[in-house]
């Protein structure tokens, strides 16, 4: 069956809305693309594509810092989608060489980014044969999935209170049971500390907290 090209993404959604699915497997699909089209109809007038030749001077120039802040979006599906993109923007600029420098990008709350799929994850393992250092902060460790935290070279962590979350800190971080209850009574100034150099997790003061 052919179908003529689509001018909008309002044209799909109807198009699609009004197709008949015959299996079980052409249900479970259309409900799928619906929910995904629907998001892009409501929210695609919010995001704005830059052209590849301005991704640089919009992220990234030498010895700054940039802020994107999120915040705004109150929609949580919105606000994983700016984030992903704007990571893969950086990935593009530094796939094509376009900024000649180390660069290090923060997520902050990245369990907002990383809590359906592995995106995240995936984006981690690759960004390091791309000159770039990733640090991803959360409240909610046990959200963002093992393999993400596997792929994460150091890890600090602060006091814990969920026993979810505590159980997915000290197995990725191969913490024995009677230390288990350090997560939860970590001081102020204290945090334990996890790095390839170290035969085992440190218990470390922070100076200037």
């Amino acid at each position: 069956r052919s179908l003529r090209r689509t001018s909008s993404v309002e044209f799909l959604l109807d198009l699609l809305e009004s197709y008949v699915p015959e299996a079980r497997w052409e249900i479970e699909t259309k409900a799928s693309l619906l929910r995904k089209l629907s998001f892009i109809v409501r929210y695609g007038k919010l995001l704005r594509i830059a052209p590849p030749e301005k991704l640089n001077s919009t992220f990234l120039y030498r010895g700054g810092c940039v802020s994107v802040d999120l915040s705004n979006l109150r929609v949580l599906e919105l606000k994983r989608l700016a984030a992903l993109s704007t990571l893969n923007s950086i990935r593009y600029i530094q796939e094509r060489r376009l900024f000649d420098g180390r660069v290090f990008v923060v997520v902050e709350e990245a369990h907002n980014v990383a809590s359906r799929g592995d995106l995240l994850a995936r984006y981690l393992a690759e960004v390091r044969k791309l000159n770039m250092g990733l640090i991803v902060i959360t409240q909610s460790p046990a959200a963002l999935g093992f393999e993400l935290m596997n792929n994460t070279n150091i890890k600090i962590v602060k006091t814990l209170r969920s026993a979810e979350d505590i159980q997915a800190i000290a197995r990725s971080i191969n913490l024995s049971s009677d230390r288990y209850s350090l997560l939860s009574r970590l001081e102020f100034d204290e945090a334990i500390v996890d790095a390839p150099s170290l035969s085992e997790p440190v218990l470390v003061e922070l100076s200037g907290v």
